[in-house]
């Protein structure tokens, strides 16, 4: 299914020339955004009223508690979110090295098979098309 929904991407940013794709991704990302300072604010507004009444503080120390705990919540998340990355990296690397010892020796058996003057001819093609087009 995976592949089905990549396979169906690449043929729409083929087709559209990607002009359609990349815009539709920037309009949906942009509400994501919005969307998430929203959210953002409301619990930054709800945190000031909470510690203004539970710890009987004037708005302005509320406001700088305030930002002082966005500040380590942000940090603690930030800490997580590169431990992931590091994670998803070293799973990348650990796959895709033997993934790409079978598709060169793949892609060397069927050179072999094919013989030098058909890809010559394939390159020149290629070179072609984009040289004219």
């Amino acid at each position: 299914m995976k592949k089905l929904a990549v396979v169906v991407l690449v043929l729409m940013a083929l087709i559209f020339g990607g002009e359609w794709v990349i815009e539709i991704l920037h309009h949906i990302l942009e509400l994501m955004f919005h969307g998430v300072m929203i959210v953002l604010e409301y619990l930054e507004l709800f945190t000031e009223e909470v510690l203004e009444i539970v710890l009987a503080i004037a708005p302005r120390e509320a406001q700088t508690l305030t930002a002082w705990l966005g500040m380590g919540l942000f940090l603690i998340l930030l800490t997580l979110l590169v431990r992931t990355l590091l994670g998803w990296y070293e799973r990348l690397k650990t796959w895709f090295i033997p993934w790409w010892a079978e598709e060169k020796a793949s892609i060397q058996a069927t050179y072999a098979k094919m013989g030098w003057p058909l890809i010559a001819l394939g390159m020149l093609l290629i070179a072609a098309y984009f040289f004219l087009f």
